[in-house]
């Protein structure tokens, strides 16, 4: 603890912050700064870190694929399945940039229909999020979409649209979080097959 100050660690998880909310020119012009600093104090190892950090940034910056129409939140699911199993796919877009992607496998799912499974994962989910965006496009409609769509609606202080998007960048977003799905449905399969 004495080698970071108490601002330094302060500002670094700001930092954190900012980048999980897709602010990254602010962090980037921010580091910028201190390494043009640590190259005038000729200390020139920190310079060298902070420009790969900038570069590290960069590089996750570039593949987060910005989305040209879709600059508001929204967290995008939707799903994959074979037998009794389930892989639901999470994109997490803010600020029209996919900032992050969480799958979750489902087991004991046979006999439920599409709509049943992504009712019940996303009462289930949205039901302990720490935060709620006001755009959620999914694969597939839910079961009582307007109670659903008022009880998000509580729980995030705001309005929450629920959409089946058919066609445009939207239903790209969900075909690319079905395509992950897949993906990692047989993934999970072969991991499952091999351990039996």
């Amino acid at each position: 603890p004495g080698l970071v100050s108490k601002e330094e660690y302060r500002a670094a998880i700001d930092q954190v912050c900012n980048f999980l909310e897709g602010k990254t020119d602010a962090i980037v012009r921010s580091i910028r700064g201190q390494m043009e600093a640590a190259a005038e104090e000729l200390n020139f190892e920190r310079a060298a870190y902070l420009r790969d950090r900038i570069t590290a940034i960069q590089k996750i910056t570039e593949r987060q694929q910005v989305l040209r129409s879709v600059d508001e939140d929204q967290d995008v699911s939707a799903f994959a399945r074979e037998e009794g199993s389930a892989v639901v796919q999470v994109l997490f877009v803010r600020g029209g940039k996919l900032i992050n992607a969480e799958t979750f496998p489902l087991q004991g799912t046979e006999g439920e229909s599409d709509t049943a499974l992504l009712t019940s994962f996303i009462t289930q989910f949205y039901d302990s999020a720490p935060n709620i965006p006001p755009h959620l496009l999914l694969a597939d409609h839910v079961d009582e979409p307007l109670i659903i769509a008022s009880w998000l609606r509580q729980k995030a202080g705001q309005s929450v649209e629920l959409a089946v998007p058919r066609r445009g960048e939207k239903k790209q977003l969900v075909e690319l979080a079905a395509n992950n799905a897949r993906t990692k449905l047989e993934e999970l399969r072969q991991q499952w097959l091999n351990s039996e």
